[in-house]
């Protein structure tokens, strides 16, 4: 059986999702709306569970030291 997943969103929660699918031996494919980055967008604070998961996914030291521009 295939195990085929497409997801719809560029976001932090879509791509999460597929590194974790992926990881889990998914063939992923994302697909966003927008034709290439966007400057601005909402704040993202990262604490408590949404830290773990950085931290599982081997990002934390890397999202902690990011800044910004």
């Amino acid at each position: 059986m295939s195990r085929r997943v497409l997801i719809t969103g560029a976001s932090v929660a879509g791509n999460t999702v597929a590194w974790w699918l992926g990881r889990a031996g998914f063939d992923v494919t994302v697909v966003e709306r927008a034709f290439s980055f966007r400057d601005g967008g909402q704040n993202i604070d990262v604490r408590g569970v949404g830290r773990e998961v950085l931290r599982r996914m081997g990002l934390e030291q890397t999202a902690l030291g990011s800044k910004p521009n």
